[in-house]
């Protein structure tokens, strides 16, 4: 026979399938409809495929569902929704359900903040993704490159080469657990390439310990930015 733990299986394969939001949404309708009670790993999962197809206001219905069919929130759950917001560049709802977690006494971990910090970057809100990154140490989190890298890429969406350089030394610090990737190196290539930086967009990719495809391409956008034609044909 069904039960809950079946299902959330059942779901937890369409989602990795991806494209399979409403599928997995009709899956979750039929459980309610045979009175099999999901419970937070299953909806957490629900709102994971919605996420990734960016249906992030499926995901916050199915947040709000929980509440109606009493299952708790936990951190999972809460960083599943913040980052179907990421996914949909939904920054304000981000951060509402962040200062959410923190009302209801939800822990927030590295993940929730890297989501968020995500969110406001898709969303052009480079400020307020530095803030975020900001919270990492006033929570004694310890910021992954991921953290890094998404505080980066919102500085290189509005073209703020400086601060994403300042976070690119910083990831290089003996202290820092996370090391400078080529993702960190390409973000910071393509913030100096739009600000015009095209000397110091040359000088990063000459210091990449392992440069590839997009490396080469954000250069070489970075010195026809400059008119630096010649430089650009190497």
């Amino acid at each position: 026979s069904l039960d809950v733990v079946t299902c959330t299986s059942v779901l937890s394969a369409c989602a990795t399938a991806g494209g399979q939001w409403q599928r997995v949404l009709q899956l979750l309708a039929q459980m309610q409809t045979q009175r099999i009670v999901p419970n937070v790993f299953t909806m957490s999962v629900a709102m994971n495929a919605c996420g990734k197809d960016r249906s992030w206001q499926h995901a916050l219905h199915l947040l709000r569902q929980m509440e109606e069919m009493k299952v708790l929130h936990n951190t999972v759950s809460c960083n599943t929704s913040i980052s179907a917001c990421a996914a949909g560049s939904q920054w304000h709802a981000a951060v509402r359900l962040l200062e959410q977690m923190q009302n209801l006494c939800i822990s927030v971990d590295v993940v929730s903040l890297n989501a968020a910090i995500a969110a406001c970057g898709n969303g052009r809100e480079w400020q307020h993704a530095l803030a975020l990154f900001s919270r990492l140490f006033e929570l004694v989190l310890a910021p992954t490159s991921t953290s890094y890298n998404s505080a980066i890429s919102a500085c290189e969406r509005c073209g703020h080469w400086q601060p994403a350089l300042e976070l690119l030394r910083e990831m290089s610090a003996e202290e820092v657990q996370a090391a400078p990737d080529s993702i960190s190196y390409n973000l910071a290539i393509s913030a100096c390439g739009r600000a015009g930086r095209w000397q110091l967009a040359l000088a990063l990719f000459t210091e990449m310990p392992l440069a590839d495809e997009v490396s080469f391409n954000a250069t070489i956008s970075a010195c026809e930015k400059g008119s630096q034609w010649q430089r650009a044909l190497g």
